[in-house]
Order: structure tokens, then sequence, then C-alpha cells
């Protein structure tokens, strides 16, 4: 029989179990709320339209898609036309959202999810 007391039982699995409380703490930050994120963006479009960098403009819509759709930074900068999914017109208002296509299987992209 199995003592589980005893540590030199089983040292593999808890040594695996070890692991993955260091891969998911207890405690981890809340993310920005949407007021500040809101904020930050308002403040890029402000700070392109004062400077004329149309990059701050750009930087502010990604943002913004980033909080909504939780994406990865390097997949929300490199989302282009094809990957936007716009509502079927067949389909009620309430119902009528855009969806990304994050990974579409015809181009052969991989994704991380």
């Amino acid at each position: 029989s199995i003592d589980l007391k005893d540590p030199n039982e089983l040292w593999k699995a808890r040594a695996a179990l070890g692991g993955w409380v260091s891969l998911f703490p207890e405690h981890s930050r809340e993310p920005m709320p949407w007021v500040t994120c809101c904020l930050v963006a308002d403040q890029l479009v402000v700070s392109s339209a004062k400077q004329g960098k149309p990059v701050l403009h750009d930087a502010a819509e990604c943002l913004v898609v980033q909080f909504d759709s939780y994406v990865r930074p390097d997949v929300a900068c490199n989302l282009a036309d094809h990957n936007i999914v716009p509502p079927s017109s067949h389909t009620k208002d309430v119902y009528k959202r855009v969806a990304l296509l994050l990974a579409p299987s015809g181009t052969g992209e991989q994704s991380k999810t």
C-alpha cells in the first residue's frame, strides 16, 4: 500500500504538482478597467491630433480591440481586413456583432490558443 504522508512516496507526482503551483499563482493582477482603457485610448487620439502622428490613433484603436477581444498584442497588430467578419444581414439587431477570425485555416496561420 502507498503511504501518502511519506515524502518518499509519489515524489514525481509531488514535484509535478509543485510546478503547476508556480505556473498558476493564487494572486494575480486585475486587468485594466474599461474606463482606464478608454482614457488611455483618448489620450492617444488627442496626442495623435496634436502631434500629427497617425500611428498614435492606430495604437488607440489597437488598444481598444485588444481590451474588448482579449487578444495578444502581436495578434491585434497583425489583424487585416480578411480577419474581420461582419454580422449577417439576416440577424436581429441585438445579435449584430462583428467577429474576429484570428487564425483562418485557409492561410495556414497557427494560433497559440
